[in-house]
């Protein structure tokens, strides 16, 4: 009988149906650790009180004056000493960088007293904030990219942003808990000062409104001004804000740790990158062949035929600046993103992006040329000298790229920041109204200007006052009576006067004025500055002009 060979198989337990047993559960993660708070020092502490003592003296100034003026340049001279005194044990990098930036920062915040020009002292505000980052990158290492080159800008706002805003909760948090190493006697004296600093805006309401409900008490108080103690609130307030954000900001950053980043293999193709710097290029060789005589020309101190000396430079500006932006953008974006050959670009995209370089060199150096003509014919204006100016530190920052596209390592972006804080300090010290007002005055004087655009002069800052008084009194009535005109407006405003100006309907005369008795305005030291303060002091020593002016004319 043949047997079955066949092996029966193996019962099988069938897989059981939803919900018969229960499946087997992932494993379950911990949570992640929420990293500790850092609490306060008594150094820190200490540190809080000065960076509010001078954060509120930047405020104050910035608010009540509407100016940047001497109080502004102690407070921020102030901070950033007692910043620099606050991190130094805990600095990281300490190079010639972090040093420029510092003294730059600090002869910064100083210019501000030699200078009365709003729109300067702005951009001069906006270059120190820019500094102060830039230090704070620099001193504690906060990079994740290379130093100075165009990737670092990441770098740049995370220092401004991430960890300032970004930390305000760790800072606050740090304000109000102390570490227990700290001995009693230090923490009770602590305590007792950040009390009465909680306690000095309740106590500055609560002083204004027992003022205004009783007469004796504000008599009393009187001699200490409590009564405009109101107006110092607004600064207050916004002094707690900027003081809550560069404490959490400086007390955070001592704890930051990012990791290096190197750059990418990945990035544009050079072959294809090549071909289209190469097409750009050869349309600006085409351009600059095509129009050879009109960039040149400003060399040669000749003017085009059929071109004023003001169509010829605006339009050459108006053409650099789109140009150099776009080479520029060209540069630092092909600079950055192309695939390299070890840390090098290939050879034709580094030849390519020199030629955009030198291109917008040579048209750099030619419009300073057409303007330096522009100058000669009609005088100096503010917008020429900023414009001026701002070739220049386009001169600067392709000179920079020239470097950095054979030397990789090159930092042209501190450079470029460096040259632009120099170049916005420099002008508070030389005073664009005092260069524009004196320019035209002594080119008028000399016989190198026919004529002297004295409304220009007039539409300047305090800085023109001693030169509107020299035109006040030059013996050309063309010019004589504007200048005395603007003058005693001036003085007016000192006098107190609100409705001042007052238009008629006779174009010859712009202006008709009360006689002026009024009180003198008083000088608000906060908001010194030397240009502003001789002004005052020359409109008043020659106010004996205007009333012997009137006389004769009544005569």
């Amino acid at each position: 009988m043949e047997q079955n060979t066949q092996q029966t198989p193996a019962f099988q337990q069938p897989h059981p149906y939803y919900g018969a047993q229960p499946y087997p559960q992932p494993p379950i993660m911990p949570p992640k650790p929420k990293p500790e708070r850092k609490k306060s020092k008594p150094r820190d502490l200490i540190f809080a009180v000065l960076l509010g003592v001078f954060a509120f003296m930047m405020t104050d100034c910035l608010i009540q004056t509407r100016s940047l003026g001497i109080e502004f340049s102690v407070g921020a001279v102030g901070m950033i000493s007692s910043a620099v005194w606050y991190l130094r044990p805990v600095l990281r990098v300490k190079s010639l960088y972090s040093a420029l930036c510092v003294a730059l920062f600090a002869v910064g915040s100083v210019s501000m007293i030699f200078s009365a020009d709003s729109a300067v002292k702005a951009l001069t505000l906006l270059c120190l904030m820019i500094l102060y980052v830039c230090l704070l990158t620099e001193t504690m290492n906060l990079r994740a990219w290379a130093a100075g080159s165009f990737r670092s800008i990441g770098d740049f706002f995370y220092t401004g942003f991430g960890a300032s805003f970004g930390k305000i909760g760790d800072g606050v948090y740090a304000l109000f808990h102390r570490e227990k190493e700290a001995s009693k006697k230090n923490s009770t004296a602590l305590r007792v000062l950040l009390g009465i600093l909680i306690a000095i805006p309740v106590m500055v309401i609560l002083g204004a409104l027992l003022c205004r409900a009783d007469e004796a008490f504000n008599g009393m108080l009187r001699d200490i001004s409590l009564g405009s103690l109101p107006k110092e609130l607004n600064s207050l307030v916004f002094a707690v804000f900027l003081f809550i954000l560069l404490f959490s900001q400086l007390f955070c950053v001592r704890f930051i740790k990012r990791e290096a980043r190197s750059e990418s293999e990945k990035g544009f193709d050079p072959i294809i990158l090549t071909a289209f710097l190469t097409a750009v290029s050869a349309l600006y060789i085409a351009y600059l062949f095509s129009q050879l005589s009109y960039f040149f020309s400003g060399f040669g101190g000749f003017l085009p035929a059929d071109f004023t000396y003001a169509e010829y430079a605006r339009r050459g500006f108006f053409e650099l600046t789109a140009v150099s932006v776009i080479n520029i953008m060209i540069v630092l974006l092909s600079s950055s993103f192309s695939k390299k050959r070890g840390k090098q670009l290939f050879l034709p995209v580094r030849l390519n992006l020199l030629f955009l370089c030198v291109f917008s060199l040579i048209l750099t150096a030619t419009e300073i040329t057409k303007m330096k003509m522009y100058t000669d014919a009609y005088g100096l204006t503010r917008l020429r000298i900023l414009t001026t100016l701002f070739m220049i530190f386009l001169a600067i920052v392709f000179s920079a790229l020239i470097i950095s596209i054979f030397a990789r390592r090159f930092p042209y972006m501190k450079i470029a920041v460096i040259s632009a804080a120099v170049l916005a300090i420099s002008v508070n010290f030389l005073s664009v109204d005092r260069t524009v007002a004196e320019y035209n005055t002594r080119a008028y004087q000399n016989g190198a200007l026919k004529e002297v655009d004295v409304y220009t002069i007039t539409e300047l800052g305090d800085a023109a006052v001693p030169y509107l008084l020299e035109l006040a009194q030059c013996g050309n009535e063309k010019y004589e009576k504007p200048a005395r005109e603007n003058l005693e407006y001036r003085l007016q405003v000192l006098h107190g006067y609100e409705d001042i100006m007052l238009y008629t309907s006779d174009e010859d005369e712009y202006f008709s004025y009360k006689e002026y008795n009024g009180k003198l305005v008083p000088y608000d030291f906060r908001g010194f500055n030397t240009v502003s303060y001789r002004a005052r002091q020359l409109l008043l020593e020659n106010e004996k002009l205007f009333s012997d002016t009137k006389q004769k004319e009544s005569i």
